[in-house]
């Protein structure tokens, strides 16, 4: 099964562009986030969420967006200036009618190789393909 490679560099503006409107937020407002005590603007976890949905999309395709899920936990902090890599295991494969279910942990890795966002996911493989 081919992966993609998958870094995403996290900037401030990339932040604010997936928040939209919102202007009073801790993940699009440097100045507010310090003054809640973060320290600075944190990216919101459903866009870590987007970045492995991106890769495990790229994977299996239809298999994981008609047949796949994810539970994500956010265990460490991204803040603009990071970057994420996305890895994966896979700690299972199930025959289905028409493929396999494959399960898998997936996370996503800072510059410094910590884990910073951590999920359980599946996704269908069909019959055929590697």
């Amino acid at each position: 099964m081919d992966f993609p490679e998958l870094t995403k560099d996290i900037t401030l503006e990339k932040m604010q562009r997936f928040m939209g409107p919102v202007k009073n937020s801790i993940h699009a407002d440097p100045e507010l986030a310090k003054s809640w005590g973060v320290g600075g603007a944190v990216v919101q976890g459903g866009h870590l969420v987007a970045f492995l949905n991106e890769y495990l999309l790229a994977a299996f395709g239809r298999g994981y967006s008609r047949g796949g899920e994810i539970s994500a936990t956010f265990v460490q902090v991204v803040r603009p200036g990071d970057s994420v890599t996305a890895r994966h295991a896979i700690t299972a494969e199930t025959p289905v009618e028409g493929g396999t279910r494959v399960e898998l942990d997936v996370w996503l890795e800072n510059q410094r190789g910590e884990k910073v966002t951590i999920a359980r996911a599946s996704a269908l493989r069909a019959r055929g393909t590697a």
